[in-house]
């Protein structure tokens, strides 16, 4: 077998006359002759006709000079295309070589088939051609080529558009020309390439100049090219115009700020529970909503006409400055509701008619936002600053937004400050009440123990002496009668003087008071008084003292009447932070819901009473009960309430 052969490639040998003498296997497959078919016949029987000339002429040349092992490719005629047995042409590369000594003028030709190569470099040109009419039809961004030195070689449409450099006037110039000069100045063309070349890539969003000399804010990507041997061809560059973009975002960011300052505000606003609080909350943040260097907030009466500050942020101006300075509001236009807008102070009003203060402020522009309530004047929100016109449609229109908020907080502080101001005045006379109510009911007690009592004993004295000493039986019995009324009557009396006011009270305290009057009440029940008591050894205050004996006082009452009970506990003690009064039954037990809404009718003033008087105490009630199960009442008060009102 011949070793030629076992290679792929077409190989063929001719003689001097370019007959075919042999063929390989490769040859055989390539051109589908077989070999006894092609041997003695001349090279052009491969060839189309325009090749055959010329491989002639250069194999007949190369015979002539060539020696045994040496080798020509035959560059030039890389083109030409052989032919098949079918009639089928390809393309083929060959190369000369000289192989038999013996025969001076034979050649033999390598044969390599390149339709594929030819075919890959077809491809290769279209999508280049394809490629570079994508670059041009590109408009949104300007692609180009640098050569490693930073000048321009190719240039699209997008970037004719984007930077008004037509493709001649660019090519071969340096991209230096898209810095701004100070740019260009500190080198940062260069520093660009440095970074790509030996990072691989340079991205950036920074202003770049077109040729007019405007100047765009552009994101930049520039990319390193190498050839396939890993050496530098140069850069790739593509640069977008994103200052529509850039303008959006930072208008974004300038609205999501205000946003953010809105929502301090708002927050501020519900913290504060009183306008010089929501004033002063409010004043330090409309600075960084809106940039000025004066802020004042001011309360109006209308009734009265007469203004007063609540809260002032300023740069270096006098405090009262623009507030003493009342002439320059337009108080019939914050009236209607309009604002109150001088662009420069200084061009509306004559210098005479301007306060010492406005003149020294340097203050030029002057906002005056009305606060409004249900259409009347109750505040004055002021802006000012150093610069003429500085207050924009854009301003005007978030100012009034915060004013609006701020008139309905204000109106809200102030009908809060009068619901408070009303409940402290009306928990005040609720006490008073009490006080007095304590104090009538003390005075009738002692009356009646001590005036009328005192004259029913008398009364009954004089009676029995008389009884004693009449002879006459006539008379005993009316006598007698008219004894045991006094007695009836005296024994109402200390009852009735107990109820209204236990001197035990006043004399002893709570404990001595609720151990005698449970005992008393169970007694005349006839039912088992159970009692716990522990309290410190300094009297508690009277107000204190007195509540928890009516509340108390209230429960017994109500078991005897209502609960039908064998037995009755009264514990009163002080436990972790709060003073503890409970008065528990083992009664028939009732709906608290129903009796409480029975009280709220005005049926039932027992529970009412008790609530109210513990409420006004600073405590709170509790009432536990179900039918069948027994009562708890219990009455809680905090000791800070307790230490509050022993100081008062």
């Amino acid at each position: 077998m011949n070793l030629l052969d076992l290679i792929t490639e077409a190989i063929i040998t001719v003689n001097a006359d370019q007959f075919i003498v042999f063929i390989n296997h490769g040859a055989v497959q390539s051109f589908g002759h077989s070999a006894q078919q092609l041997q003695g016949q001349p090279l052009d029987t491969l060839l189309s006709l325009p090749s055959a000339t010329v491989m002639r002429e250069r194999i007949q040349s190369f015979a002539l000079k060539a020696v045994p092992g040496m080798s020509q490719p035959l560059d030039d005629v890389a083109g030409a295309y052989w032919r098949r047995r079918d009639g089928t042409t390809f393309p083929a590369s060959v190369t000369l070589v000289k192989l038999n000594e013996e025969e001076p003028m034979s050649v033999t030709l390598v044969v390599h088939d390149s339709s594929d190569q030819q075919h890959v470099k077809a491809n290769l040109q279209q999508a280049e051609a394809q490629y570079r009419s994508l670059v041009d039809s590109v408009q949104d961004y300007a692609i180009f080529m640098l050569d490693p030195n930073g000048l321009v070689t190719s240039w699209n449409t997008g970037a004719e558009r984007i930077t008004g450099y037509q493709t001649d006037e660019i090519i071969g110039q340096h991209f230096r020309c898209f810095f701004p000069d100070e740019a260009a100045q500190q080198n940062k063309p260069e520093y660009e390439l440095h970074i790509a070349a030996t990072q691989g890539r340079y991205v950036e969003e920074v202003w770049r100049v077109r040729k007019d000399g405007s100047h765009f804010w552009a994101h930049v990507v520039l990319t390193v090219v190498h050839d396939e041997y890993g050496q530098l061809r140069g850069f790739s560059k593509v640069t977008r115009d994103v200052t529509e973009q850039q303008q959006v975002e930072a208008a974004l960011r300038h609205y999501t700020a205000r946003l953010n300052v809105l929502y301090e505000i708002s927050q501020a606003i519900l913290t504060a529970q009183s306008p010089e609080a929501i004033a002063e909350a409010s004043v330090r943040r409309i600075r960084h909503l809106v940039p000025c260097q004066y802020v004042s907030m001011i309360a109006y009466d209308d009734e009265t006409d007469t203004m007063h500050t609540l809260a002032i942020e300023h740069d270096t101006v006098p405090q009262h400055g623009l507030v003493s300075s009342t002439s320059i509001y337009d108080l019939t236009m914050l009236r209607q509701g309009q604002i109150h807008y001088i662009p420069d102070v200084q061009l509306a009003l004559a210098p005479d008619h301007l306060s010492y203060d406005w003149q020294t402020t340097g203050l030029r522009s002057y906002l005056s936002v009305p606060l409004l309530d249900r259409g009347t004047l109750i505040g004055v929100l002021t802006l000012a600053a150093s610069a003429p016109g500085a207050f924009g449609p854009d301003v005007l229109d978030v100012v009034r937004q915060v004013a609006d908020q701020l008139a309905v907080a204000l109106q809200n502080a102030r009908l809060f400050a009068e619901i408070h101001t009303g409940r402290e005045q009306l928990q005040g006379l609720s006490h008073r009440l009490i006080e007095v109510q304590e104090s009538e009911r003390r005075a009738i007690a002692g009356e009646l123990h001590d005036e009328i009592g005192q004259a029913l004993t008398l009364v009954k004295m004089n009676l029995q002496a008389v009884q004693e000493a009449q002879d006459s039986t006539s008379t005993a019995p009316s006598l007698s009668e008219s004894i045991g009324i006094v007695e009836q009557a005296l024994q109402q009396v200390r009852d009735l003087s107990l109820d209204l006011r236990p001197s035990l009270l006043d004399d002893l305290g709570l404990i001595a008071a609720l151990r005698w009057y449970g005992a008393r009440q169970a007694r005349l029940a006839g039912i088992s008084f159970h009692f716990t008591g522990h309290l410190p050894e300094e009297r508690l205050p009277t107000m204190l003292e007195t509540t928890c004996f009516r509340v108390a006082q209230e429960a017994l009452t109500n078991v005897v009447r209502h609960a039908q009970a064998q037995h009755v506990w009264v514990h009163v003690y002080i436990q972790d932070t709060a003073l503890q009064l409970t008065i528990r039954d083992d009664g028939v037990g009732f709906d608290p819901h129903t009796a409480q809404t029975r009280a709220q009718y005005g049926n039932s003033f027992g529970l009412l009473g008790m609530r109210e008087r513990v409420a006004i105490a600073g405590g709170t009630l509790h009432i536990t009960s179900a039918c069948g199960e027994g009562t708890t009442v219990m009455a809680l008060f905090p000791m800070y309430m307790i230490d509050r009102r022993n100081s008062i």
